[in-house]
């Protein structure tokens, strides 16, 4: 794989993560850091990746991929989409809904850009969302 090939993954997966975020939060962006923000807080965000990873492995390359073999890309990309926010009911009941977005853009990255750009765009959403949560409850909780 050339950089540049490395580089245009890259590029889609930072831009799903980023587009899914945006759309979900309305546009909004935590602006400070998270406190406190140390080895806690990057051991967490790793977590998240690995986590975003395992589950692009399944819902991207092994979901949308099979489903590519037997239909159309919209199809595989609306079954899969559906089927990960499904698969999200247990913890999230209806808040899972998101879900059908944000397996829309990491699934357009993985149809775009394979499975690498899929797994960074689920990854930088969900230290997004991480970093969004931690903010809001640091202005809740006040100075």
């Amino acid at each position: 794989m050339t950089g540049d090939s490395m580089l245009y993954r890259a590029g889609v997966g930072g831009f799903s993560g980023a587009a899914a975020f945006l759309l979900l939060a309305g546009g909004r962006v935590p602006l400070a850091l998270p406190r406190p923000l140390g080895w806690p807080k990057v051991v967490r965000w790793l977590n998240l990746g690995a986590v975003a990873g395992f589950e692009e492995i399944v819902w991207r390359g092994v979901v949308l991929g099979g489903l590519l073999l037997v239909v159309g890309p919209w199809t595989a990309l609306g079954v899969s989409s559906a089927g990960f926010a499904v698969c999200h009911w247990p913890v999230l009941r209806g808040r899972c809904a998101i879900h059908i977005v944000t397996g829309a853009a990491f699934g357009a990255a993985y149809l775009a850009a394979g499975l690498i750009a899929a797994m960074l765009g689920h990854a930088l959403y969900n230290v997004l969302v991480d970093w969004s949560v931690a903010a809001e409850r640091a202005r809740l909780r006040g100075p």
